[in-house]
């Protein structure tokens, strides 16, 4: 249904059946104007990053807070999360998020210095 808005522009053909051109013309002119900067504005929203969910969290980085058996609690971004992961873990170690299984985060070591880059420019930790 919202996709209607999109046909605008098809809709105010209409207004050629209705009136003369010369009134016609300036109202479509004035309705196809409308439509593009509408356009623009729904491309412009549909580039945005996401800002929740898991796509948010893939790829975040985030600190073991605590280590049991082989579950983790870590913080990502100031929030607690149980974690599960293949590498062997210690409390305070960086990890990086790579999916989610319910509401259990799956993360990994940071590798090569990718959380200090992340760090700076994403303000994952709340100290």
């Amino acid at each position: 249904m919202c996709h209607l808005i999109l046909l605008t522009p098809v809709f105010a053909l209409a207004v050629f059946w209705i009136w003369p051109l010369a009134v016609a013309g300036p109202i479509y002119a004035a309705v196809t104007i409308l439509s593009l900067w509408m356009y623009a504005l729904i491309w412009r929203a549909m580039q945005r990053p996401v800002l929740g969910g898991l796509e948010e969290l893939l790829h975040s980085i985030g600190e073991v807070m605590e280590v049991r058996d082989h579950t983790l609690r870590v913080r990502v971004h100031s929030e607690m999360w149980n974690a599960e992961s293949d590498d062997a873990m210690q409390c305070g170690e960086r990890v990086k998020v790579i999916g989610m299984t319910g509401l259990i985060l799956r993360v990994r070591k940071c590798q090569d210095g990718e959380c200090e880059v992340q760090g700076r420019s994403r303000s994952s930790f709340a100290h």
